[in-house]
């Protein structure tokens, strides 16, 4: 008997849930915006699709003079700092969305309007080598509207204590 009045309990909790929820067909409506004649989101379009082959003949292209930046043997604490240069080699502007690091001692900054085809550009990186000791190799990942969608550049070097031990 015990048991009948706990399965109608549940029962009840679950059908009094089941009943005050409520949905609305508002909470499914989604705005879709069309890009204004010029703006960025035309630019990023992607003409590569999964389902289709692969097309790169409208797209951005980046082309870097020198992907690896081998600076030597420095003290800890310096600051290495280093240009990359690059090229739109691409028929599109090319857009860069994001530069990251692979750590936070590492900075890039990167140019943040589209750079027309033809055009040329430098992404600058930073490595703070403070705390830094030993082989050092940095990655930097650029991420735009080329294909593939990431390309990677390098900050290598050996990083000298500043205390003999």
């Amino acid at each position: 008997m015990k048991r009948i009045y706990i399965i109608l309990s549940l029962l009840s909790i679950y059908i009094l849930a089941l009943c005050n929820c409520k949905h609305s067909d508002a909470d499914d409506v989604v705005e879709i915006r069309k890009p204004k004649s010029g703006s960025v989101a035309e630019i990023i379009k992607n003409p590569v699709s999964a389902s289709a082959p692969i097309d790169t003949s409208n797209m951005a292209k980046l082309k870097f003079t020198d992907q690896f930046y081998e600076y030597g043997t420095v003290t800890e604490g310096t600051k290495v700092k280093h240009s990359f240069q690059f090229k739109n080699t691409g028929n599109v502007a090319l857009v860069i969305n994001d530069a990251r690091s692979s750590c936070g001692c590492t900075v890039p900054t990167y140019p943040k309007f589209p750079i027309p085809p033809g055009h040329s550009d430098s992404i600058v990186v930073v490595f703070n080598t403070t705390d830094k000791i030993n082989g050092q190799r940095k990655i930097v990942t650029i991420t735009s509207n080329t294909f593939p969608a990431e390309t990677k550049i390098y900050l290598t070097g050996i990083v000298k204590s500043k205390t003999k031990k």
